[in-house]
């Protein structure tokens, strides 16, 4: 006979998915032999273990390179956290795995509850974790110096669904005037440097420094010669400084490359 009533006459007993209110306590076993005789009785106490499903919880979604925090509501003895990369055993309901980790990965996870007296274990509900993938650091294209009192044009790559940022600090605090993958910064007047950090998807990237150097007007010319000959003679005019081009336009189409104007 069983806690809950139930009886059997065969040698052995057996109940499918015991349950610890209906099923926990005496059994008491008598049997007769061949003879029609009755032995004595004797009883086993049965006491089932019934152990808390835990509840498990995480910070998903994050970015790639962000820990993974779990959080269950068990007191179990071990936890084996069940994953798509592996199964691996914690001591404490709160703990967070990095992306070196070999359970680093998107997926379906559940908590495995031990209680190492009994042997008995319980499994958590599933939870999925989704991490998002890494946003590249930006690729731009851009003039390293430019004369002063011209533009710049700076391009970068553009990304589907990503938003650039630019900023004026490397603290990224002071937003630069500027949005777009494409900016364009008129009459420079001094060295500048901008910091561009693209958000995608919730994620953002590695912080790419942009500096541009912007170059001195150059030495004021002064046309050396004399303005005023007699018809015949050679006019001969010279710059006057030295430069790495020189274009001199006359009034009858003259032009010459030269640092000095022979006619």
């Amino acid at each position: 006979t069983s806690p809950s009533n139930l009886s059997s006459s065969l040698s052995s007993f057996q109940i499918n998915a015991a349950n610890s209110s209906t099923d926990e306590g005496y059994y008491t076993l008598q049997v007769t032999d061949f003879n029609g005789c009755q032995s004595g009785v004797d009883s086993l106490f049965v006491s089932i273990v019934k152990l808390s499903k835990p509840v498990l919880t995480t910070n998903s979604p994050i970015c790639f390179g962000e820990v993974i925090s779990f959080n269950s509501s068990s007191t179990c003895d071990v936890l084996n956290l069940i994953g798509p990369g592996a199964t691996s055993a914690y001591s404490t309901a709160t703990f967070t795995i990095d992306s070196f980790d070999a359970n680093y990965n998107s997926g379906i996870f559940s908590l495995e509850c031990i209680d190492t007296a009994s042997g008995c274990s319980i499994e958590s509900n599933p939870t999925f974790v989704l991490i998002k993938p890494p946003v590249d650091p930006p690729i731009v294209s851009y003039p390293t110096q430019v004369c002063y009192g011209t533009s710049a044009s700076l391009n970068v790559i553009s990304l589907l669904g990503a938003s650039y940022n630019w900023y004026l600090d490397s603290a990224l605090t002071i937003p630069a005037l500027v949005n777009g993958s494409s900016i364009v910064l008129n009459n420079m007047t001094s060295d500048t440097t901008l910091y561009l950090q693209i958000e995608r998807f919730g994620c953002v990237s590695d912080v790419e420094t942009i500096s541009i150097n912007v170059l001195p007007i150059p030495q004021a010319i002064s046309i050396i010669g004399n303005n005023t000959l007699c018809e015949g003679d050679i006019l001969n005019i010279s710059s006057g400084v030295s430069a790495s081009s020189y274009l001199w336009t006359g009034p009858n189409g003259q032009t010459s490359q030269d640092s000095s104007l022979f006619i």
